[in-house]
């Protein structure tokens, strides 16, 4: 059995980690570090997990996307498992996860997340780069992709400082991300071997 959307009445912090997440009189065990809050009639996207020795343990997000990029997490990288993929994007939230892998920023991604070095977090962004070297066009969804695209055409032709700062100006975060993320790819192509 796979759970991975319950549809809540009431969510319940337990304790720090642990919440209840309450559907039709049944009371679920959810693991959530930070991604939960307790409110009625919210959706709780699951990834359900089974150990070696069976044991089944749900962890909770609060969006699909958060979810997916805790599995892309943990299938990434050898010997990261789902309790320390889902602290990390419960920690940070989906978006700035995204914004640290792509600016390739292990102290920042190690920052507050229990058991995670800033080396591992950089074993954890190269792996989570090299399955899906696009993350960044793929997490402002497909409104996004327009920008992603003008930013292809001209990301050889302009100042990457001046391009950099014009956005910022914006105030989008999701143009931020998808312009940072291709400067950073650019400037990983550009640099000499």
């Amino acid at each position: 059995m796979n759970i991975c959307l319950i549809q809540a009445q009431y969510v319940a912090r337990e304790s720090s980690s642990v919440v209840l997440v309450f559907l039709n009189g049944i009371g679920y065990e959810v693991v959530d570090h930070g991604c939960l809050p307790e409110e009625a009639n919210l959706p709780v996207h699951v990834w359900t997990s089974t150990s070696k020795d069976g044991e089944v343990t749900l962890f909770g997000f609060a969006n699909k996307e958060g979810r997916e990029l805790a599995r892309l997490i943990a299938s990434a990288v050898n010997g990261v498992g789902p309790r320390l993929a889902s602290r990390l994007v419960g920690v940070h939230g989906y978006a700035q996860c995204v914004e640290l892998i792509c600016g390739r920023n292990a102290k920042g991604m190690a920052n507050g997340v229990t058991g995670l070095s800033a080396t591992r977090a950089t074993d954890i962004i190269n792996a989570v780069l090299k399955a899906k070297p696009d993350l960044a066009v793929e997490a402002v969804g497909a409104n996004e992709e327009r920008v992603a695209a003008a930013l292809r055409a001209v990301i050889g032709k302009v100042d990457p400082a001046i391009l950099r700062e014009a956005v910022n100006e914006t105030g989008d975060k999701d143009t931020q991300l998808v312009v940072n993320c291709y400067i950073e790819k650019l400037q990983q192509q550009c640099k000499p071997s």
